[in-house]
């Protein structure tokens, strides 16, 4: 009986309320547009887990960044990594990110003299950069700290970390999805159109 009275009242007021659902479809396309820039990355990890807390105590007690950042740099003109040009080279990347209030140090061979920060090839070193925030809030930090390593003539670098690989994951996703829309929307319209033998029956679903 719902059922019923609700399909007499639509199809008694089919009019206004095509005219409605059009004001109102029309009246989304703006929200819908703006869907994707308030979604936010991240939401893997728990913050009252364990590991979380143990991150934040450490942070809190001994100074240490409750996340990090990776930064790869390669250079196939600065000779071997480990030497002062290289990893004058680094700094002056760094200077502006080393400064930056989101940062709590940054850990390199410069600072350890350890070389399992050097590649193999002795063309490549990674840098540590400890971030003073949970790994979900490192997220939205990835763009601004990354416009903030000037890397000299020479020296190429890539980001890695929990921040950078769930933004890379974010926007490969969005692209894929869009992707998919564009081959499967029409493919599906099609079908629909050939089931219910009828455009508008298909548009309305």
């Amino acid at each position: 009986m719902l059922f019923s009275r609700w399909g007499r009242f639509v199809y008694r007021f089919r009019r206004p309320l095509a005219v409605v659902m059009l004001v109102v479809g029309i009246g989304s396309l703006g929200l819908a547009a703006q869907a994707s820039d308030e979604l936010s990355s991240g939401g893997w990890l728990d913050r009252d887990a364990e590991s979380s807390v143990v991150a934040d105590r450490l942070a809190t007690e001994f100074g240490t960044g409750r996340s990090s950042m990776i930064v790869l740099f390669r250079s196939a003109t600065l000779g071997e990594a480990t030497s002062p040009a290289y990893q004058a080279a680094v700094r002056t990347a760094l200077a502006d990110v080393e400064s930056d209030e989101r940062v709590a140090g940054i850990v390199g061979f410069a600072q350890t003299g350890d070389r399992r920060f050097v590649s193999a090839a002795g063309d490549a070193t990674f840098v540590i950069v400890e971030l003073n925030m949970d790994a979900e809030d490192s997220v939205a930090a990835v763009e601004p700290l990354r416009a903030k390593i000037h890397p000299p003539a020479g020296l190429t670098l890539q980001l890695s970390g929990y921040g950078p690989i769930t933004r890379d994951s974010a926007h490969q996703s969005e692209a894929d999805l869009q992707k998919a829309e564009v081959v499967s929307l029409p493919i599906a319209a099609l079908v629909l159109i050939l089931v219910f033998a009828s455009v508008v029956a298909a548009g309305v679903m």
